[in-house]
């Protein structure tokens, strides 16, 4: 008489398909914590990448400031703002964005009554401007912008105001 072994082939199928689930768990956990810190690090370098292409647009824009301090308009902690020949442009960070302002400025009245905005940078923590005027205190020696981004050092530009073709 033959023996019923089906009990034993039962067994061993739900044996190895717990290997199975657990190396397939095991797998998409390493996967996903790869997927994740590999998209942190993305996400960290676009933003790093807009600010640096921020930055340029913000010498081209600096190299055309006055170096006179009776031209600045503005001059915050978050935003600066200072005239050219036929318009006003101005750099403003709040809620985590760095905008470009191009325009005209009222003084008196602190605010744009005709302007154009772009966004630069987003998902940046902090901008900081620092604008050093000269000892004699009517012209700009240079202007500092500190940028800071969560999980990076911060990263500090100054632009010389002096020594230009443009004054």
């Amino acid at each position: 008489m033959k023996k019923n072994s089906s009990g034993f082939l039962l067994f061993s199928f739900l044996i190895y398909l717990l290997l199975f689930s657990l190396f397939i768990m095991l797998s998409f956990d390493w996967v996903m914590t790869f997927f994740k810190k590999n998209t942190f690090h993305l996400n960290q370098k676009s933003v790093l990448i807009s600010m640096y292409l921020a930055q340029d647009l913000f010498l081209r824009d600096i190299h055309l400031a006055p170096a006179s301090f009776s031209k600045w308009k503005k001059i915050t902690l978050s935003e600066i703002i200072w005239s050219i020949t036929d318009h006003d442009i101005g750099w403003t960070f709040k809620e985590k964005k760095l905008y470009r302002n191009e325009g005209n400025y009222n003084k008196q009245d602190q605010k744009w009554d005709k302007k154009t905005t772009s966004v630069s940078v987003q998902q940046i923590d902090k901008v900081n401007f620092f604008v050093n005027k000269q000892v004699d205190l009517s012209n700009i020696k240079n202007v500092v912008i500190e940028y800071t981004i969560s999980g990076m050092k911060p990263i500090t530009e100054i632009v010389s105001l002096q020594n230009r073709a443009i004054e």
